[in-house]
């Protein structure tokens, strides 16, 4: 059996001890290849589908934010993801985001890149009076169509009432940490989840694809009740601010 995970942060990282590579242990499959990508959007993960689910058995599919989007180019066939716009951004902060990455990867882009790059500031301003309604029907559309040719994919939701995110803001609201976004310490929290978390995680997700006694769902809505929480904030791996 051959496997691959499409999605972002909340499944990029495949090292020991994180749930894809702990699923995959499990699963005993023969391929394992995994396509997320950290602040991908969904057309990034629904390109990269597109251009290699054929080559599966089983497919999992992190569906990220609906609002968040990708500069992506096509390079000889190899797709290539450069950063994200996402409409709850300040205008002047996706400015200043862009031009930054600009100046630091200078040579990593082609002329084309670097122009596309520098008119995100314009699209992002007219973003925010048409992004969300546009967007619901492209990420309607997307799901869709990995449905279509994918019929057996395996959805996880990467926000939302029951997804992954629950795990992380659960254990972060107990360490006394508020928002949307967390500061981590990667060494302790890889997929957004400590390797206690990580390893709850792919263990679910077994035996929902094995037996189907567990809806992955299900513990996400309820993450007090199916995932272990950090008892001091060391331990959870998260920094505080300030």
């Amino acid at each position: 059996m051959k496997l691959a995970i499409y999605g972002d942060s909340y499944g990029a990282n495949s090292d020991e001890g994180t749930w894809p590579r702990l699923l995959h242990n499990s699963l005993g499959v023969s391929q394992f290849d995994n396509y997320c990508l950290d602040g991908s959007s969904t057309e990034y993960s629904y390109l990269r589908f597109l251009e290699t689910y054929n080559s599966y058995d089983m497919i999992i599919f992190i569906w990220t934010s609906p609002n968040r989007s990708s500069v992506v180019t096509d390079d000889n066939g190899i797709f290539k993801h450069h950063a994200i716009i996402h409409p709850t951004f300040d205008i002047k902060d996706i400015i200043n985001f862009h031009n930054e990455y600009l100046k630091k990867y200078p040579k990593y882009f082609s002329p084309m890149e670097s122009r596309l790059l520098n008119h995100i500031k314009h699209e992002s301003i007219m973003a925010k009076s048409v992004y969300n309604n546009r967007h619901s029907i492209y990420f309607k559309a997307m799901r869709d169509s990995v449905k279509y040719h994918f019929p057996n994919v395996i959805n996880l939701e990467a926000f939302g009432n029951a997804s992954i995110y629950r795990i992380t803001h659960a254990d972060a609201y107990l360490q006394g940490i508020t928002g949307y976004l967390f500061e981590e310490d990667t060494s302790v929290r890889k997929n957004h989840l400590t390797y206690k978390q990580n390893s709850e995680v792919a263990n679910y997700l077994f035996q929902h694809i094995k037996d189907k006694k567990i809806d992955i769902a299900e513990t996400f809505k309820d993450p007090l009740k199916y995932y272990t929480m950090s008892k001091n904030i060391k331990e959870s791996g998260f920094l505080k601010r300030g």
